[in-house]
């Protein structure tokens, strides 16, 4: 993949199991979608160079018949982070539907590094209220 020996990992969602998916939106209607797809993988990294997405099954109860997700990957660094980042560049989707096919596409570059930081102090233990002593 992108001139680079990758390891190739195929996955797929178990529809009896799988308690995450994404989601459609389209012309009114709405649901839940399994995928199934093909990572490549550094080797010598572990990180993910690109990722391909399909549908588990077309779903006409949506309108839906095909939706493809393609991601690539790459290698960001930061001055500000010992390690480098591996970020999406490009996400393209597309979505075939009553035998239209929309696409779109969304490229990611000039990446900023934001750092938060919050501190919290707890309070110490309320008193308790006093009540009426009992002296015998």
């Amino acid at each position: 993949m992108e001139g680079r020996e990758t390891y190739v990992v195929a996955f797929a969602q178990r529809p009896d199991v799988g308690r995450v998916g994404g989601r459609v939106e389209y012309d009114g209607k709405s649901g839940t979608i399994l995928v199934q797809g093909v990572a490549g993988i550094d080797p010598a990294s572990h990180q993910i160079i690109q990722m391909r997405l399909d549908l588990l099954a077309p779903r006409p109860d949506l309108g839906v018949g095909r939706q493809v997700t393609q991601l690539r990957f790459g290698k960001v660094e930061f001055r500000e982070v010992p390690s480098a980042l591996w970020l999406p560049r490009e996400v393209v989707v597309s979505l075939e539907s009553d035998g239209q096919i929309f696409r779109n596409r969304h490229r990611y570059f000039r990446f900023r590094l934001f750092s938060v930081e919050t501190d919290q102090k707890p309070k110490g233990p309320e008193s308790a209220p006093q009540g009426p002593k009992n002296e015998n």
